[in-house]
């Protein structure tokens, strides 16, 4: 099949060999009959991209993902054959570590894609094309819920380059998108979107859904800007790490042109969202533009370049793998200011790069990506603005320019999706793993692991374990009731921490600043709690972010953003709550058909309920003598003060409702 024909020019659908048929709907059987071995191996590519976004699209629709596993050059250095295969082909290698080898996902899989170049038709001849896999298949990328996207937008090239770039986005993608966003609101009300227009034309949308709004509450104090490389409009996704470590989604933007104009709205959308209050940090891959909207919308913001970008950079500079090795040292590493400086310049020497524009840059701002000097500041862990493989791997990989605009939309949608049902699979696992002592302080670690998620426990718990290692070389009394102890590990004497602990307060700070860069306390500040034999660790040095109930009590809100109205805590925090209640049984619910059908109808019989209870305690509102609504009155002084709220009796319904939901859908799961 040669690109551009068989498209009808009358229908809406497009055909291919006389068969109209919809991505979003694989099952079908016009999908079925379209994709069989035959039909592909018939088909003619007019470019390499085309016949590449063509497999992957068949991959994201199947269920797995794709790999390049070799190409072939011809005279002159033309690729004149490319393969791909499944991601999970080939073997895995024995491995003397044995838990390295059980965590492989190879399973010698031979689904394969095979072009090559015709030298006659100077068209992409498909020579092998294999379907079968030898593994369960994934999650489909364009679920039925979501409107379809026409294969033939991925495998016809024709769009002239001259004419295919625009700095704006056209009549018809305008109307579509706010149609997908105004239908979309209608079942989602809380969802937040703004366009902007310039000369008459849309330029520029950011929207959020509600779980976005949530989690801004919850994790908005890192936020990191990912950006796509597409030369049409410009996809830009804000997002952070949750309490599981994982990437989530705070807010998107669609752009037609990157310019300091654009960004400073982008990011004045995303301050309304966050009720007025900036993030503690921000991290960009180091876009002038980008620098200049966050100096004069987000002042207060710390900024930090991209690790990943800083990287790719430095290995073209130098093409020597010492010099990335000891650019990255300095980059990580945490260094005293003169131990920079001396390696600094040593580097520099050794590589003579002191003429280097570059280098000269990275110098003059250290400041924002030298460990050395972000040390102390609260990054969450966030480094690099590479999002977690499902974002890279889905958004980045298919070219933007090639979908219309309400089609971006809604594969955004669908893997956003993805990455929700996974925070849903880690809040399941926190919740009924099993505790397993590893360490001699085991009740500060069965505190952990009952308060922690199951990724920052084990982050937690790798800090309790360097513990052992370590030995007190001085314990200084001179300044009462305070105590400073000079801690190093064994053999490494040289290399010291100091850690003050002053009992009154319970305040223990250690010169290593993890605690206040990544919201874990050190093995240092371990040892001197067992020393000092404490049995639990205080509160003061539980970071409210990585528990499992980040989400479902907000406390967030109460240190970070500033006074709000109450409606918005209170239906934040209820909100949160139901979220965390129900996300077990979202989880279990995809695994399988019939889990499915038992969560549908659930959830339909506990929404007439919900309806039923909500307009019984409107009626009992109603007949309130108004008099007593003074014992009501809400201090602004924390949100534990909220409890009184009749708002929270409804919160408490609903909690108990969810209860007893869970307690029988599970007993339910469990009988099939």
């Amino acid at each position: 099949m040669e690109e551009g024909k068989g498209r009808s020019e009358s229908g809406p659908n497009p055909r291919v060999n006389g068969t109209s048929f919809s991505i979003n709907d694989p099952e079908n059987q016009r999908a079925k009959k379209l994709w069989t071995v035959d039909n592909v191996k018939a088909m003619r590519f007019k470019s390499l991209a085309a016949a590449k976004s063509f497999y992957r699209l068949y991959a994201a629709a199947t269920g797995f993902e794709v790999q390049k596993q070799g190409s072939f050059r011809g005279v002159g250095g033309q690729v004149i054959m490319r393969r791909w295969v499944c991601n999970r082909g080939g073997c895995c290698k024995k491995k003397k570590n044995l838990e390295k080898a059980k965590h492989s996902i190879r399973a010698d899989c031979p689904a394969a894609f095979c072009v090559s170049l015709g030298y006659a038709s100077r068209r992409w001849l498909v020579r092998e094309f294999v379907a079968e896999h030898t593994h369960e298949l994934g999650f489909k990328l364009f679920p039925q819920i979501y409107q379809p996207i026409e294969v033939e937008d991925y495998l016809t090239s024709l769009k002239d380059s001259s004419t295919s770039y625009r700095s704006y986005i056209t009549i018809e993608d305008a109307e579509a998108a706010i149609s997908y966003l105004t239908e979309k609101k209608d079942s989602e009300p809380r969802l937040f979107y703004e366009v902007n227009y310039v000369n008459a034309s849309l330029a520029r949308i950011f929207f959020a859904d509600s779980m976005a709004q949530l989690d801004c509450s919850c994790f908005g104090d890192v936020v990191a800007v990912y950006r796509t490389n597409s030369s049409d409009l410009h996809f830009v996704i804000l997002f952070s790490l949750n309490h599981h470590h994982q990437t989530t989604i705070l807010g998107c933007a669609i752009l037609g042109e990157e310019t300091v104009e654009a960004y400073t709205w982008m990011f004045q959308k995303f301050l309304d969202l966050m009720q007025g209050c900036m993030p503690l940090s921000i991290v960009t891959d180091g876009n002038k533009a980008l620098g200049e909207a966050i100096k004069s919308v987000l002042p207060e913001s710390r900024h930090r370049l991209c690790t990943w970008h800083l990287e790719k950079i430095a290995s073209s500079i130098v093409d020597n793998p010492s010099f990335l090795a000891d650019f990255k040292a300095l980059m990580l590493d945490f260094l005293s200011l003169n131990d920079f400086e001396l390696k600094w310049k040593a580097m520099v020497d050794n590589y003579k790069l002191s003429e280097n524009p570059w280098i000269l840059e990275m110098y003059r701002k250290r400041h924002e990506w030298a460990e050395t000097y972000l040390r102390g500041h609260f990054w969450a862990g966030l480094r690099s603005t590479k999002v977690c493989q499902v974002l890279d791997g889905n958004l980045s990989r298919l070219s933007l320019h090639e979908l219309k605009l309400n089609q971006v939309l809604s594969l955004y949608d669908s893997v956003v999706m993805k990455i929700r049902i996974n925070e849903g699979k880690a809040d399941y696992d926190s919740k009924y793993s099993k505790f397993a002592p590893s360490t001699s302080l085991v009740k500060m670690e069965k505190q952990a692991f009952d308060i922690f998620t199951r990724e920052s426990y084990q982050r937690f718990l790798s800090e309790m374990q360097m513990e052992m290692h370590l030995v007190a070389l001085e314990i200084d009394y001179d300044d009462p009731p305070c105590r400073k102890y000079k801690l190093a590990k064994i053999d490494h004497e040289d290399l010291a921490y100091e850690v003050m602990f002053n009992p009154c307060g319970l305040t223990i700070e250690c010169s290593c600043l993890k605690f206040e860069t990544f919201g874990f306390p050190c093995s240092h500040i371990f040892h001197v709690l067992k020393s000092e034999g404490f049995k639990d660790v205080p509160h003061n040095l539980m970071h409210q972010r990585w528990t499992k109930s980040a989400k479902s009590t907000a406390q967030f809100w109460r240190n970070y953003l500033p006074p709000v109205s109450v409606d918005v805590v209170a239906g934040m925090m209820s909100y949160g709550r139901v979220v965390c209640s129900s996300s077990p049984m979202l989880y279990l619910g995809t695994q399988s058909e019939e889990a499915f059908k038992i969560v549908s109808s659930c959830f339909v019989k506990l929404k007439g309920e919900l309806d039923r209870q909500e307009n019984s305690v409107l009626d009992v509102q109603d007949n309130k003598d108004t008099s007593s609504s003074s014992d009501w009155k809400i201090e602004q002084s924390g949100l534990s003060d909220y409890i009184n709220y009749p708002y929270f009796e409804y919160v408490r319904v609903i909690d108990m409702i969810f209860f007893l939901f869970s307690f029988l859908f599970l007993s339910h799961i469990s009988d099939l």
